[in-house]
């Protein structure tokens, strides 16, 4: 109950003073977004578990900042832009993403396997909770898009 009450903290934080910022190249503009490409930063070539991390593919990756119509004419293809966003939104997308879940995850299993005491329908329950969260999460993506902001600087 714990982490329940944890991740609900986290879903209800203020906005912080510390942000959290990376690179990127532009690489399409549009009037409402601008898509841009996440680079690789030189601790990840320096890593050697690189070749293990979803993050360090080599590519990078492409995210869409929505921005207004007057600001995206000021961006280019190719200008190097920093994206950012705040650390409490960051937080808040850990949360829902992975803390949530698995707070649903470890409590489904143990009800069940408390109250039939078989690991295989405990191990069901808890992935058959997890499909409908995760169907809610895609649903509401467009809202969660526009409550995790990301910004150009």
């Amino acid at each position: 109950m714990q982490i329940v009450k944890w991740a609900l903290q986290l879903l209800t934080l203020e906005a912080m003073d510390n942000k959290t910022r990376t690179d990127g190249i532009v690489e399409a503009v549009t009037p409402a977004t601008i898509r841009v490409r996440i680079l690789d930063k030189q601790e990840c070539k320096d890593c050697k578990a690189a070749a293990a991390c979803h993050s360090s593919n080599g590519k990078g990756k492409v995210v869409e900042v929505p921005v207004e119509a007057i600001l995206s004419s000021s961006y280019k293809v190719g200008d190097r832009v920093v994206v950012g966003t705040t650390t409490s939104v960051g937080l808040r997308a850990v949360a829902l993403g992975f803390g949530l879940p698995l707070a649903l995850l470890l409590l489904s299993v143990g009800i069940v396997w408390a109250t039939l005491h078989d690991d295989v329908a405990a191990a069901l329950a808890g992935l058959v909770v997890l499909v409908p969260y995760y169907l809610i999460l895609y649903v509401l993506r467009g809202k969660l898009l526009k409550a995790f902001k990301l910004d150009i600087e």
